[in-house]
């Protein structure tokens, strides 16, 4: 079998954050899936600078996030499965502190197994279409998590200036290592968005 095609995080311009391409009213998964990965490609001091767009990209990124959440499914698997494995991997590379805390989120989840499975042999060794109803549930829950905490971590992470960052990573490598599974996304909304958030009253 092909392994899952590479394809390159790059931005859309060379400095600050990157713009949405998918239109917010949009209904094509695949679109708003490459436009999440390449938003991803955010330069790891872009919060510092002046008049930096972060809030357009937050409200960007929470927006394709609900859509793509909505739209995980028995048919969309792979395809989100591959969105992941890719931001992870761009984050690997990029933001090494990041991946030191955000590795935890699909391992914790049980996805790790299936994203080597993905990066090796390709989006056809990880369909569900035949697991029984309850072990399809149970894939699908698992990638809404992991989807959601990853998020709740980049976003977080990068619409930050980098002298807050230390803190919010060691709290979130806490939460994320610590803290039960049915638990994990609610403490890492409330870490990430509540507390670290930029929009956050105690920021």
């Amino acid at each position: 079998m092909a392994a899952e095609p590479a394809r390159q995080i790059a931005p859309e311009r060379s400095g600050g954050f990157p713009a949405w391409r998918a239109e917010p009213g949009r209904r094509e998964l695949s679109s708003v899936l490459q436009s999440f990965e390449e938003a991803m490609a955010v330069p790891v001091d872009a919060a510092s600078e002046a008049d930096c767009e972060w809030e357009a990209w937050l409200d960007g990124g929470f927006e394709a996030h609900k859509f793509i959440h909505r739209s995980i499914s028995r048919q969309s698997y792979a395809e989100v499965l591959g969105c992941l494995l890719r931001v992870n991997t761009h984050c690997q590379e990029e933001y090494p502190d990041l991946w030191a805390v955000l590795k935890f989120v699909p391992k914790k989840n049980g996805l790790n197994p299936v994203l080597a499975l993905l990066a090796s042999e390709g989006a056809q060794a990880v369909s569900i279409a035949e697991l029984r109803p309850r072990a399809i549930r149970r894939r699908l829950d698992d990638l809404r998590r992991a989807f959601e905490q990853s998020w709740a971590l980049i976003s977080c992470y990068l619409s930050q200036p980098p002298s807050v960052r230390e803190d919010l990573l060691w709290s979130a490598r806490t939460v994320a290592e610590k803290a039960k599974t049915d638990q994990r996304s609610r403490a890492l909304e409330l870490l990430c968005l509540g507390i670290f958030g930029r929009r956050a009253t105690l920021f």
